[in-house]
Parts: C-alpha cells; sequence; structure tokens
C-alpha cells in the first residue's frame, strides 16, 4: 500500500486532465464509488454461494480485490485498436478512484474478520470518513507540496538533486499523515496527485532539465513498481499453487471454475449498470447502447493494484497463518488473466483497428515542421 500503490496511484492523479475530470464527475461517481459498493457487495455474496467454507468476511475481501480496474492495462489491451472516446474516458475515470474504494472496503472486510465484529452502520460511517476525509487531505496536503515546490523554484534551489526526491517522498508522505489521521492513505495520494497535475503551470517555471529528468524518473519508478509486482505474483504462485493441490477439497481446477464465475458476474453488473443507464457515458439525457455496455463490461481489466491487493492480504492473524490467503491469491490472479485475455480476443473483433501513417508521410510532414521552424 505505502511502497508501492500510493506511488502508482499519485502518479496516475497528475497525469489527469482535471478539465475532462470535472466533466465526467457524474460518471466519476457512479463508477468508481457506487458501482465499486454494489460490486463488491453482489460478489461478496457470490463468493460467499460458491465457496461456502469461505467466511462471508474473507468473500467480501476477495470481492474488494477485484473490484479495481487498471487504466495502464487498458491502454496496453487497446494500443492498435480504437476504442470510442467517451468509453475510454469513463474507464480511465473510473480506474482512478475506484482503486481506492476498493482498498477502503478491503481494509474494512479486514478489520472485520479480525475482530469478527461488523456493523453496516459503522462500516457505511468509516466509508465516508476513509473516502472523503481522503479526498480533504490529499487536497490539503497536495497544496502545500506545490507551495513548496513554488518556494524552492523561487529560491533558486531547483535542481534535480533536489526536486526529484521531494517530488517520490510525496506522496508517502501524504500517505503516511491520511492514516495516522484515521483516512484513506491511497485516497489522499491520489488527491495529492490531481492538485500537483493541476498547478503543473506553476510548476513549469522550473528548469527544462529538471522537468525532463523527473518524468523520466517518474517513468522509471512506475515501470518497475508494475514490473515487481508482476514478477512478486511469478515467484509466489507456484507456492501458492502447491498449497492448494495439497488440500484435496480445494484443487486448482476448482479454483479456476470459481474464478471465472466471478469474472463472469462481474462483467453482468458492470454491463446491467450501463445498459440501464445507471453511468452515462454518452452525456447526459442520452441512454447507453448495447455496444457501450459490452466495451465498458469488458473494458473492467483488473492488473498491478488488484494483484497488489492480493499480496498485501496479511502473512499471519492472531500468530497463526491466516487461513485462505493461498486460494485468495491465486483467485485473483485467474480473474486478472481472464479479464486481460477477454478483451484481447475479443475486442479488436468489435473496434476498428487504428491507422498509422506511412513513414514517407511521416517524413514529409517532419520537413514541414523543420522548415516552420526555420522561417
Amino acid at each position: 500500500m505505502l511502497g508501492i500503490i500510493s506511488l502508482l496511484l499519485y502518479n496516475d492523479g497528475r497525469a489527469t486532465d482535471i478539465r475532462k475530470l470535472t466533466q465526467q464527475i457524474p460518471q466519476l461517481l457512479s463508477m468508481a464509488i457506487w458501482l465499486a459498493i454494489f460490486t463488491a457487495i453482489i460478489i461478496g455474496f457470490v463468493v460467499h454461494i460458491s465457496l461456502g467454507y469461505l467466511p462471508l468476511a474473507l468473500c467480501f475481501v476477495l470481492a474488494a480485490i477485484i473490484t479495481p480496474t487498471d487504466s495502464l492495462a487498458l491502454d496496453a489491451v487497446t494500443e492498435n485498436i480504437t476504442m470510442p472516446k467517451n468509453v475510454e474516458a469513463s474507464l480511465k475515470s473510473e480506474s482512478l478512484f475506484n482503486d481506492a474504494s476498493g482498498i477502503v472496503i478491503f481494509n474494512l472486510a479486514l478489520g472485520a474478520f479480525a475482530t469478527g465484529n461488523f456493523s453496516f452502520a459503522k462500516g457505511l460511517l468509516s466509508f465516508i470518513v476513509n473516502f472523503f476525509g481522503g479526498i480533504l487531505l490529499g487536497v490539503i496536503l497536495g497544496w502545500c507540496s506545490v507551495k513548496i515546490r513554488t518556494w524552492l523554484v523561487n529560491k533558486s534551489m531547483d535542481t534535480s538533486a533536489v526536486i526529484v526526491p521531494f517530488s517520490v517522498i510525496t506522496p508517502i508522505a501524504v500517505y503516511i499523515v491520511a492514516e495516522e489521521l484515521g483516512t484513506s492513505g491511497i485516497i489522499a495520494a491520489v488527491s495529492a496527485g490531481i492538485v500537483s497535475g493541476i498547478n503543473q503551470s506553476r510548476l513549469k517555471l522550473t528548469s527544462t532539465n529538471v522537468q525532463l529528468v523527473t518524468a523520466a524518473t517518474w517513468m522509471t519508478i512506475t515501470n518497475l513498481l508494475n514490473g515487481f509486482v508482476f514478477v512478486l505474483l511469478g515467484v509466489t504462485l507456484p507456492t501458492v499453487i502447491k498449497n492448494i493441490i495439497s488440500k484435496a477439497h480445494k484443487g486448482v481446477v476448482a479454483m479456476i471454475g470459481f474464478a471465472f464465475i466471478i469474472y463472469a458476474a462481474t462483467w453482468i453488473i458492470r454491463f446491467l449498470w450501463t445498459k440501464f443507464n445507471f453511468v452515462q457515458v454518452n452525456g447526459r439525457n442520452q441512454k447507453s447502447t448495447a455496444k457501450d455496455a459490452f466495451l465498458v463490461a469488458t473494458g473492467g481489466i483488473h492488473g498491478t493494484i488488484t494483484l497488489s491487493m492480493a499480496l498485501s492480504i496479511p502473512l499471519t492473524i492472531a500468530s497463526k497463518s491466516f487461513p485462505f490467503r493461498d486460494e485468495l491469491i491465486f483467485i485473483s490472479a485467474v480473474v486478472i488473466l481472464m479479464s486481460l485475455i477477454v478483451p484481447t480476443i475479443v475486442l479488436p473483433f468489435i473496434l476498428t483497428k487504428k491507422q498509422e501513417g506511412s513513414q514517407e508521410t511521416i517524413d514529409e510532414q517532419r520537413s514541414q515542421m523543420v522548415d516552420f521552424a526555420i522561417q
């Protein structure tokens, strides 16, 4: 949560176009909050029915893990095909905050399992405090970080050795402060990133060299962290499979079947949510088409955040091994793979392929740009 997810989501926040985000607030609330909560509740009960031996609290832990979607994975899958702009914008704005929603639900479910007590009223209050308190605190701390960076620039201390470490430390500091104050550190990191993105015009007073180094550093960090999580899965999965095989009544094939049921249920929920116009991807007073609903459902791809949450399930609880940890990680991994494979196969048949210009056209346009610059 602290070392991986907070950094990744802060960087996503920095890259967000605030004008597009403010135009999509209704879609954002519908998909990142209400759909996330609804999905977690329905999938929690689906898991409980499918896996009767799994405690209800852990069913909701698994449901929370597979709630977040990943915009980076969506970009990778749709790299060579043209996704409708309205659907793509809705999916990307959703992925920015439904990670946080899923993590809040994940922490609540883990707490309920650890204590054995859960109150719906207290859980709802805790969600509101965590979510909206995290947003408020993230905005305040993000504004403070921008002020500090502006002060550093004005004092001519805008060197790579100062600005780059400050930029990387910011989401970690925001996360720690927010958690200490009883709100969601993840949501605070996202909000701080958005505030930093809004104030890019001020921060552009930083020298070009520092901007380039900062951008390259963040690109390196995000690539390393995304890669690290999947390498960690590769290291963990053989042990997980071995442990599952040793439990005769909970074999690998059965786990794959349960994962398929969960993925199918999630897909249906997303399809119906869009088809019945709970989210208006085409703007106000325009009903979503069946194609829009299909794309929203299929485009709900899971990735690094889901995997990070699965791997962050504690190893022990009350000095004993955390029960069913292997099963939860394995099912999460299979759901991730399904969410990647299905759109990779299906979407190219529905959407048009991107048209790339020929090398001759690119060379001609480059020559025209150079001539214009010389003039």
